[in-house]
């Protein structure tokens, strides 16, 4: 026997008592509450940094449902069974319930993060106990209806550069008081890390945005240091998230 034919009739019995395992990355997740490993003599955990995948959601697009309009043709033409029949009928309410929400967490898909968090909490209490420690912050890179401009703007209103980084690109051009360059994500971050030792944020208020869906730029007010600023932000699409091409700080005059 050839190890295609093991692997083979391996699949076929672990499809025959779980077969949704055969939709492979379209099948949900399986959580599991594994052991953590303890934490180094004279260490304990403080922080963590947690960046995680979409859950389960409903189609990228209703492309998939096309195979709806074949089917049909086969059934006017009596050539399906009732099995077939009843698999038109399954696809086109799965097509009712994807309308307007294509690429959008499913109710379980919401379930699958808040298990993560607590499995979080349940493995590193101490984390959360930290009276010093009442915020959580979270962010979403997901393109679509959402606004990139609104994580991007609450971090630059904090000088919050380690949040913000996770918006830039590998390589990006960074503007600050006239002085460009391209930088990769690292550089960029210890420049603006400088910048706002130098200027303490205040607020940031977003004046404009314009472009279209894989690309989109936005000019917004800076208050940092008792000085006004104006600053620029272009980002681009890759993949299913945005990620910051071009920023800039100007002070205004």
């Amino acid at each position: 026997m050839t190890l295609i034919s093991i692997i083979l009739k391996v699949a076929l019995n672990l499809f025959s008592q779980q077969p949704n395992l055969a939709a492979g990355n379209l099948c949900a997740y399986f959580p599991q509450d594994t052991l953590v490993s303890e934490a180094p003599a004279g260490y304990k955990p403080f922080y963590i940094s947690h960046i995680a995948r979409h859950g389960s959601r409903f189609l990228s697009s209703g492309k998939s449902f096309n195979v709806i309009d074949e089917l049909e043709t086969y059934a006017n033409a009596g050539e399906l069974t009732s099995e077939g029949l009843a698999l038109i009928q399954d696809l086109r309410t799965l097509r009712e319930m994807s309308e307007g929400n294509y690429g959008k967490l499913t109710a379980l898909g919401a379930e699958e993060h808040r298990q993560i968090c607590d499995r979080m909490m349940r493995h590193y209490p101490e984390v959360f106990n930290n009276e010093q420690r009442r915020e959580v912050d979270t962010y979403s890179a997901q393109s679509g209806e959402s606004d990139v401009f609104v994580p991007i703007s609450k971090y630059l209103s904090q000088g919050n550069t380690e949040a913000l980084s996770a918006w830039f690109s590998d390589n990006l051009e960074v503007t600050v008081l006239s002085k460009t360059g391209i930088s990769s994500n690292k550089q960029a971050k210890q420049i603006l890390s400088s910048f706002f030792t130098s200027y303490t944020p205040r607020s940031f208020k977003v004046t404009y945005t314009a472009g279209r869906s894989n690309m989109k730029y936005a000019l917004g007010d800076l208050n940092a240091g008792g000085e006004s600023f104006m600053v620029t932000i272009f980002v681009s699409s890759k993949g299913d998230s945005y990620r910051i091409q071009q920023l800039k700080i100007e002070r205004v005059q």
